[in-house]
């Protein structure tokens, strides 16, 4: 090899042997990835490999591990790539869990390399901390593209099969479904979690046991987390791809607020993890914000007075204020206290005579109907005027259903009547998985990570799983409160 020599075995997977090797033109230092030997007469891993090459030729960003080209010797292969003096994120991880800054500043790095694959076309799908390298100069590079693909490179797996480190895969790929943008973010969250919390939330003894924990998960263990963090978190692992930051720009934009530190200071972490104090940076930090806030408040009110002063002084403004004082004169005059004609109605009690007012309000909102009849939708500004006896008052959304009260209104009385119309929900867990119906209509596919919102009353559930009988099933959900249901399908 006249280009470059090997100079000792750093690694080996299943794939390839990882060399730190040396270029002989220059003497620079890099990384030699070479194909196992007896892999190179199978031609989907000559495929794959030579796949890795092309894609890595693509990205060229910070956070990307370099590339120097792809060589075929002698009927071996290589890839070049940069070499990065440090250790992998999983080194770091089995001496200690990370401090929440450090992780922040990592994570970050990690979805700019990723957010640039993305772009690109690439998902890496295999990320893991094992494929984090941080560098002792401060950098953190993504490496092993050998599993990721995107619409410029062909496949190396069937639709449906999934790849990977089974504690990092999403959900929705162990389910068949096809590896997005998404299932590399799901990945970041639970690799942002292992570094604050110290542990993987899906880790078991065989990887059979760590699919089941993906796929049947009752919640996770955030402890002593901010709730910032275990928001965030939740948003980026969870079960439905439709609910997590459909992009690394909306992942950005929820965390970048959070990240405090910079490089340099990564860099002293790195050389003295003992010395950094969390507590100090925080401090200085809040301090120096507090600083800005002051200065802005103080600017932001001497604006507003200096504004105030221009427009009460103002010419036209005075005018007005002496048009508006005679105004008001004229409208008191006008003014009665309930405006709205009286509401007659059958159920009206013909032995009490007079009228009483009714405030009526609802969350979120609601048609309100007395006796049958509609009168308005909240929020209703004004009180209503109707007839003094029994009245049935009722609330109703499409969507949440409607609430009934039965009101005494005495003559010259103001009587509140105030309603939540809260969902009912619907907590699903089936073995081995199904489509959710209620009542015909399609509303979910398990594994489901939240409850189903409902509408309170009796419906008619049905589960299916087109290798299983269906179950059927007539339920009844109280408004406010979650019905849980454990389903097992039969063959």
């Amino acid at each position: 090899m006249d280009e470059f020599e090997i100079l000792e075995e750093i690694g080996k997977g299943g794939m390839a042997t990882i060399y730190r090797g040396r270029l002989k033109s220059s003497g620079q230092i890099i990384v030699i990835k070479k194909l196992h030997p007896h892999l190179k007469g199978d031609a989907n891993f000559v495929k794959r490999f030579k796949r890795e090459g092309k894609i890595l030729e693509k990205l060229r960003h910070k956070n990307i591990i370099g590339f120097y080209g792809f060589r075929e010797i002698q009927g071996e292969y290589f890839i070049l790539m940069e070499y990065i003096q440090g250790l992998s994120l999983r080194d770091i991880l089995r001496k200690n869990k990370t401090p929440l800054l450090i992780a922040l500043y990592i994570t970050k790095e990690i979805y700019e390399g990723v957010g640039y694959a993305h772009k690109n076309g690439i998902i890496h799908r295999d990320l893991k901390p094992e494929n984090i390298i941080i560098g002792k100069n401060g950098d953190i590079k993504i490496a092993d593209f050998g599993l990721a693909y995107g619409s410029e490179f062909p496949r190396v797996t069937e639709p449906g099969m999934y790849v990977g480190t089974p504690e990092y895969i999403a959900p929705e790929i162990l389910m068949g479904k096809e590896y997005s943008e998404v299932s590399d973010i799901y990945a970041i969250g639970v690799i942002l979690y292992e570094m604050v919390k110290g542990e993987n939330p899906f880790r078991g003894k065989t990887p059979y046991e760590s699919i089941n924990k993906i796929l049947y998960r009752k919640g996770m263990d955030f402890g002593d987390f901010p709730s910032f963090l275990e928001s965030i978190i939740s948003k980026m692992v969870a079960m439905e791809p439709k609910s997590r930051y459909q992009s690394i720009d909306e992942l950005r934009k929820a965390l970048d607020l959070y990240i405090t530190i910079n490089k340099r200071t990564f860099k002293q972490y790195l050389l003295a993890p003992e010395k950094f104090h969390e507590e100090k940076i925080i401090k200085s930090k809040t301090i120096k914000n507090l600083r800005m806030l002051v200065l802005l408040i103080i600017l932001l009110i001497a604006i507003i007075f200096y504004n105030y002063f221009r427009y009460c002084n103002h010419p036209k403004v005075l005018q007005t204020r002496n048009i508006r004082k005679v105004e008001r004169k004229m409208d008191t005059l006008k003014v009665e206290k309930h405006p709205r004609n009286p509401i007659k109605t059958s159920l009206t009690n013909p032995i009490i005579t007079g009228y009483g007012w009714l405030k009526v309000s609802a969350v979120p909102w609601a048609g309100v109907y007395i006796d049958n009849k509609f009168i308005d939708r909240t929020p209703v500004g004004e009180p209503i005027k109707i007839a003094s006896g029994k009245h049935i008052v009722i609330f109703k959304h499409p969507r949440r259903g409607e609430v009934v009260k039965t009101v005494y209104l005495n003559k010259g009385e103001t009587l509140r009547v105030n309603v939540i119309l809260s969902y009912g929900y619907l907590k699903v867990v089936v073995i081995p998985w199904g489509y959710i119906y209620i009542d015909g209509k399609k509303v979910a596919e398990t594994p489901i990570a939240n409850p189903i919102p409902s509408i309170p009353g009796v419906h008619n559930l049905l589960v299916v799983n087109p290798g299983y009988r269906e179950w059927r099933e007539k339920i009844n959900i109280s408004r406010g409160e979650t019905l849980e249901k454990h389903i097992i399908l039969k063959k």
